[in-house]
């Protein structure tokens, strides 16, 4: 993929933007009483992790991202259904969903360019509903589609705000991480929302002042933990909460971490002539309640580029961050894996990662990985 350089640091913001939400929209069958049994309200992660755990990942499927097949950009977001199929958007033409079988192998896309029903012009986030629907976030056209697994449109409805990021409830009801300019919601990031728009519950921050010109730290990052409750994670700080879909915040972790300073300003020439501050830019849970989190930092190799003038490609992401994955537990209040990789990569569902490559005629072709904790020992045998 390439990018005209006037817009090259806005580009690599919206490539860790996608990296936010990638797989945390499916929803996670999982007892309430585990949330409500915490009893402590703040919780400091230990600043070691536990070195007798690695994550392993095993490679399962190739999605294929030429032209002619899905025609994946370095924007695209994947999830996947209850079928097992893939689906995965923006594509180059940001009003296409392309559409994989288990395998792998493209079957078509789905959407089509307009603004008429059923039509699109800017994805710039989607999420599978427990009913199978795919809901399509349009942010040139401010609004939600419904389609079916096959293609056929079903419904939409006005947005009442610019969606980040989304994840569905197993009841059907969205979370949207959603800038919302009416006079009582600026700077109100979380919202829960109906599967046809109406906004139920607004809730995720003590300080409700809003600037669009620091709008990464409005961002939250989320991720469903059970049927009550949610993730959210902001960009800048180590720092994750549990909160109820009523808005009530019962728990917060911090990471205690030298390598991820809390950071309240954005310099815009990050990542080229300054060092890229770390940024929390994946979130999940797994079946057995493990948080998992994966945080853009500066690559080992990182060095500043004043005259960088060329177009943005997927090796140059490669060589301006890697990407650390870490396994939290919350009831020992301990790290117990983390490691780092080079190429970009981010979650599908509760077990499952993508990572993005490129083939020799400069395609994007995402590769899915199944994901999982094991004790080192077994890796060195």
């Amino acid at each position: 993929m390439t990018i005209p350089n006037h817009s090259r640091s806005l580009a690599v913001v919206h490539w860790l933007g996608a990296a936010i939400v990638f797989g945390t929209c499916i929803p996670i069958a999982a007892s309430s009483q585990v949330a409500r049994g915490f009893h402590q309200r703040f919780t400091t992660l230990s600043a070691l992790p536990d070195v007798s755990l690695s994550i392993e990942l095993t490679h399962l499927v190739t999605l294929r991202g030429s032209v002619s097949e899905g025609n994946i950009s370095l924007r695209s977001r994947v999830r996947q259904g209850d079928s097992g199929r893939y689906f995965v958007a923006p594509t180059y033409d940001q009003s296409k969903i392309a559409v994989y079988n288990r395998t792998g192998k493209y079957i078509r896309s789905i959407g089509r360019i307009g603004q008429g029903p059923g039509e699109l012009l800017g994805i710039n986030d989607f999420v599978v509903t427990p009913r199978n629907e795919i809901c399509v976030f349009d942010w040139r056209l401010n609004r939600a589609s419904y389609f079916s697994v096959r293609g056929k449109f079903i419904d939409s409805f006005q947005l009442p705000g610019l969606v980040h990021s989304a994840v569905v409830l197993s009841d059907g009801k969205m979370i949207l991480q959603m800038t919302v300019q009416s006079p009582d919601l600026v700077g109100v990031p979380i919202h829960v929302v109906s599967s046809d728009g109406e906004i139920i519950n607004s809730f995720g921050s003590d300080d409700i002042s809003f600037n669009a010109r620091n709008i990464d730290l409005y961002v939250r990052i989320l991720a469903i933990y059970d049927d009550t409750h949610i993730l959210a994670a902001p960009l800048n700080e180590y720092k994750i909460e549990l909160w109820d879909v009523n808005g009530h915040l019962e728990r917060t972790l911090t990471r205690d971490s030298e390598w991820f300073p809390t950071w309240n300003t954005v310099d815009r020439n990050q990542p080229f002539s300054s060092r890229p501050s770390p940024r929390l830019v994946g979130l999940r849970t797994d079946e057995s309640g493990h948080i998992w989190t994966l945080v853009a930092v500066a690559d080992r190799a990182w060095s500043p580029r004043s005259d960088y003038t060329h177009e943005i490609s997927l090796s140059d992401l490669e060589t301006l961050f890697d990407y650390q994955m870490e396994v939290l537990n919350l009831q020992s209040g301990q790290v117990m894996a983390s490691q780092k990789y080079d190429a970009p990569i981010a979650f599908l569902g509760p077990s499952k990662v993508t990572r993005m490559l490129q083939d020799e005629n400069g395609n994007i072709n995402v590769e899915v990985l199944s994901i999982r904790l094991k004790p080192t020992d077994q890796l060195r045998r």
